[in-house]
């Protein structure tokens, strides 16, 4: 739910120009894109529900750090860091309900 609001925080907030605003969505778009692969492999070696876990907290961490951080490139990078964070969450979740459910019940889960 945070994620649409960024670009409010950024603009309205942190006073910065819609341009970088969008640049912040992008690194967040491009670093959810590199750690998709990443997390399904690591998420099939060490467990789906923790991955899922781990990436709920450390989210969670990272919003809390994320006004304390004032430099645009600290913007930039802590941006990433959630993405990488935050989005790690969606390959296990999806490994994880095709686990629990059944041949039958898995295009509605």
């Amino acid at each position: 739910m945070v994620l649409p609001f960024l670009t409010l925080y950024l603009t309205v907030d942190r006073q910065l120009p819609p341009a970088i605003a969008g640049l912040a969505l992008t690194i967040y778009g491009v670093a959810a894109i590199v750690v998709a692969p990443l997390a399904g492999r690591f998420s099939d070696r060490r467990g789906s529900l923790l991955i899922i876990k781990i990436s709920l907290f450390l989210s969670g961490v990272i919003l809390f750090v994320f006004p304390f951080v004032t430099g645009l490139y600290g913007i930039f990078a802590i941006t990433a860091i959630w993405a990488f964070a935050n989005e790690s969450f969606r390959p296990p979740s999806m490994a994880l309900i095709g686990q629990l459910t059944g041949p039958a019940q898995r295009k509605m889960a």
